[in-house]
């Protein structure tokens, strides 16, 4: 699903092993990371603080160790972030499509409504997994259901064909659109039309985006693990 060693995930995840294995003297500077509101700065940054096994504690310990250690009180919006790299070390997360749904929201920054279905975006699929694999340290391995959901969400925002990175969706799209005839029209087609916009046209520039997506969202990943590694080195 994610090729490592032509995006850079390869990289950032060795990097992340170092991180992971470098003691820190002064964790009141490393603190500082979390400012970023990125959630892979709690990832990295509260195994330092806090300790190893902290997305094993409950929120509220969480919240309070912060609060009387350090000073940190972190909005809703935050928490929610800590809450989605907590689920992500569970299989629930892979398995179940409302966890995903949720966990690829609130890593996006938005609170989650545990009562109703919300619509996610290609755009947050991709960061969730990307996310996903440099937490776990490998590629995640979704459930038939998890990619089912995805693939009917991509349909909805009317992206039918997957960059190389998100492949694994495709079958799963073409499985379940009523449009194979233009999935089928639009393989190994790289460039628009000068005769003005087709489906074909659409569906090249929406796949082009999501990968320039991924390309920049990796590219964001790998400037806060860098940031933090050159610290505990």
């Amino acid at each position: 699903m994610i090729t490592l060693t032509e995006n850079g995930l390869e990289r950032i995840i060795q990097r992340v092993k170092v991180i992971r294995l470098q003691p820190v003297v002064n964790t009141w500077k490393l603190t500082n990371f979390l400012e970023t509101e990125d959630p892979l700065a709690y990832y990295l940054v509260f195994p330092k603080i806090l300790d190893e096994t902290w997305h094993e504690w409950e929120p509220e310990t969480i919240w309070k160790t912060l609060e009387r250690s350090y000073g940190i009180e972190l909005s809703d919006v935050e928490k929610n972030k800590v809450n989605a790299i907590k689920a992500i070390y569970s299989e629930t997360f892979v398995r179940d499509w409302e966890a995903f749904e949720k966990v690829s929201l609130a890593l996006d920054g938005i609170i989650p409504e545990f009562d109703i279905m919300q619509d996610i975006t290609p755009n947050q699929i991709a960061g969730a997994l990307i996310t996903a694999n440099i937490v776990r340290l490998s590629e995640p391995e979704l459930s038939q259901e998890v990619k089912t959901y995805c693939a009917l969400r991509m349909i909805d925002h009317e992206t039918l064909s997957m960059p190389e990175d998100m492949v694994v969706f495709q079958p799963y799209v073409y499985e379940n659109s009523d449009r194979k005839d233009l999935i089928e029209m639009v393989k190994g087609i790289t460039t628009i039309s000068s005769a003005g916009p087709t489906e074909m046209d659409v569906q090249v520039v929406k796949r082009e985006a999501l990968r320039q997506f991924c390309s920049e969202f990796i590219e964001k990943k790998k400037t806060i693990v860098d940031d933090i590694y050159y610290f505990v080195r």
